[in-house]
């Protein structure tokens, strides 16, 4: 059986794809622009530790009320896309999922359906569509391997990136945040912490 993450979104002509994790025990995170990965990958203050993982995935983001859990992908891409979205200041962590965490991988059909029992609905074809993983309680910070900055540039600029041209490269791809969006370029560049 393979371990890549099926493909649950048409290939956009201008993506570069979005199945780019192989390991399903290493994810990415947009980071909120509050999270200090030095301190771990934290739920928000104030979550309702009673929410479920489907309230969590089903309410997203925008919810009223946050969750205990964090939400992650096993596409760097699509960590990627989500980052650069809000302008300057994203940035994108990855790290190996804590193994003694509650956690569902909404790739993985056994786990999806632990989740959201009828295999069907919009929220799940979302989660599964963004390779979600949603782990509660977070992440310590001895878990995370690596933080880059998200940079979205102009095409010209994407085709010239290399270690050789930006300082601090590490990788560079045209994905989307949400399978309705359009792929835009993005580079990650390492991330310099700033002094505490």
């Amino acid at each position: 059986m393979s371990s890549h993450p099926p493909r649950t979104r048409a290939l956009h002509h201008l993506s570069d794809g979005e199945s780019d994790s192989e390991n399903p025990n290493v994810l990415y995170r947009s980071l909120r622009r509050d999270e200090d990965p030095r301190r771990g990958l934290r739920p928000p203050e104030g979550y309702d530790p009673n929410l479920t993982a489907s309230q969590h995935i089903t309410a997203g983001s925008r919810a009223k009320t946050k969750s205990e859990f964090v939400s992650a992908t096993r596409s760097a891409k699509v960590a990627s896309a989500w980052a650069s979205e809000g302008g300057p200041g994203g940035r994108v962590a990855r790290f190996n999922k804590p193994l003694d965490r509650e956690s569902y991988d909404l790739t993985n059909p056994y786990e999806a359906a632990r989740v959201f029992p009828t295999g069907k609905g919009s929220s799940l074809n979302t989660a599964k569509a963004s390779q979600e993983v949603v782990i509660r309680g977070g992440v310590p910070p001895e878990n995370i391997t690596g933080v880059w900055d998200a940079h979205r540039v102009p095409m010209s600029q994407y085709a010239e990136a290399s270690a050789d041209t930006v300082p601090g490269f590490e990788r560079k791809s045209r994905s989307r945040s949400k399978a309705t969006n359009t792929p835009h370029p993005v580079v990650l560049t390492e991330w310099v912490p700033p002094r505490r």
